[in-house]
Order: C-alpha cells, then sequence, then structure tokens
C-alpha cells in the first residue's frame, strides 16, 4: 500500500466537517480521503480534546495530527480501547449474535459518533478473543514450481481522464505478484469486473 501524507489544510477541513455534524461517508466524497484515515485522524483529535460540539482544533492540536503523517510506526498511542469500553457488549452481541462483519460494526460505531480505524477495531475484538481460537493463526503456503501460482489485489491509484470522455474517473490498480520468483505487476484499470482482471492477466 502507498503512504500518502494528507496536508494540515485537509486535516483542518476533515475536523471542520465533522464538527459541522457531516458523516463519514460524505467527508470522504467531498476530500477524497478514504473513511479509515478520517476515522483515525478523527480518533486521534478527540483524545486530543477536540470535540465535535466545540471550537475548532488549536495549532498544538494541530501538530499532533500531523504526526501521523510519518511513515513507519506510529508514535501516537491512540486509546481504542477505552473509546471502546462503553460498547463492548454491543459489539460482542454484533459479532457472536448478529455475525456481522467488522466493517459493518465499524459503520454502526460511526453512527453512534464512536469513530476507530479498521485495524484498531479488529485488534479490540482479537484481544477480546471473539474472533474464537484460530482467528489469528497464519497458514503458511508451501513453495510452488514457477508458474503455477500468482497473488492478485486492487488498490486506488487515483482519478485519470478517461480518452473517451471529458471527466474523470477512479483509476484501480490491479497488482500481480507471482509466487516463486515475487515480480510484480502493476495493471490500470477503471474496473474490478473479471473482464478487466482477464485482460489484466
Amino acid at each position: 500500500m502507498v503512504f500518502k501524507e494528507v496536508s494540515r489544510v485537509e486535516i483542518e477541513e476533515v475536523i471542520r466537517q465533522w464538527q459541522a455534524d457531516r458523516h463519514v461517508r460524505e467527508i470522504t466524497r467531498s476530500t477524497g480521503i478514504s473513511r479509515n484515515t478520517i476515522r483515525k485522524y478523527l480518533l486521534i483529535a478527540q483524545s486530543s480534546g477536540v470535540a465535535r460540539d466545540g471550537r475548532p482544533p488549536t495549532d498544538l492540536q494541530l501538530t499532533l495530527l500531523m504526526q501521523l503523517n510519518r511513515a513507519g510506526p506510529s508514535e501516537v498511542a491512540a486509546p481504542t480501547d477505552k473509546v471502546l469500553e462503553p460498547y463492548e457488549s454491543q459489539i460482542e452481541q454484533w459479532i457472536k449474535q448478529d455475525k456481522l462483519k467488522l466493517v459493518r460494526i465499524q459503520d454502526l460505531l460511526a453512527q453512534k459518533h464512536c469513530l476507530v480505524a479498521y485495524t484498531c477495531l479488529r485488534r479490540y475484538v482479537r484481544k477480546k478473543g471473539w474472533f474464537g481460537k484460530n482467528a489469528g493463526a497464519t497458514v503458511r503456503m508451501p513453495d510452488t514450481e514457477p508458474g503455477q501460482m500468482a497473488e492478485l489485489d486492487f488498490g486506488r491509484l487515483g482519478l485519470m481522464r478517461e480518452p473517451e470522455n471529458r471527466g474523470k474517473r477512479q483509476v484501480l490498480g490491479m497488482m500481480t505478484v507471482l509466487g516463486y520468483s515475487r515480480h510484480q505487476f502493476l495493471w490500470p484499470s477503471f474496473g474490478q469486473q473479471l473482464s478487466d482482471v482477464i485482460e489484466g492477466l
């Protein structure tokens, strides 16, 4: 995954819209910043004293948020457990009884103004043991012969103008990694349909 730095102006805009009572999805559409990134910044903003119905962040609070732009392990400790503790029984019910996925649980928590990053929520749930005994187990794949296996994944590359249209569209990158040589190939595409995958391959 490519590291994208979020500017101070973008962080201020995210918080301004959040304090204007806009939902995370709406902020994502207007800023182009992913939902998980927005939730990450809002979580740190709340832990540093920024309130949804309060004043705009101070220079000191914005400086703390800018530290999240550093690549590598984050030096900012987000108190995820404390944020999620009031919703512990509800989260457990969503997982065990309602069989909801974590992405859906993250959205439901956001509707209750509890904003957490997906990775933080997953870490919290695993720590509670709600994923089952073998949830954290990693299965190592056996070595393969050349040409036998390839790994595929999609990621967003940004906006690009289509040759036949005047407007811009989101461009996806299909990354193919060959299992034996670990050679990587990136194919830009406008879709994720089977035909797009076949064309890329």
